[in-house]
């Protein structure tokens, strides 16, 4: 994060600005914001499926689930939306 400067934000302080609450950390950052990808995303496709003439099957998607699989030395897991 750049350094902030300690007169201007005190002036910002004084004059009734509240500092935003930010996560700590860079995980803690992606962590949160995933609800964020997983509603844009699904607006995404709500407007390609308004928009557009194009299936899902011509992506190879089936029309009612979005499947995610995930791979790690140790399991595989796969999650459907």
């Amino acid at each position: 994060m750049p350094k902030t400067n300690a007169k201007t934000h005190l002036h910002l302080i004084e004059n009734g600005w509240v500092p935003m609450k930010e996560p700590k950390s860079l995980s803690a950052a992606m962590i949160f914001s995933i609800p964020f990808m997983i509603l844009n995303g699904r607006m995404t496709i709500g407007a390609i499926h308004i928009f557009s003439s194009i299936s899902f099957n011509e992506f190879g998607l089936p029309s009612h689930s979005i499947s995610i699989t995930l791979h790690s030395k140790n399991m595989d897991r796969t999650y459907d939306i």
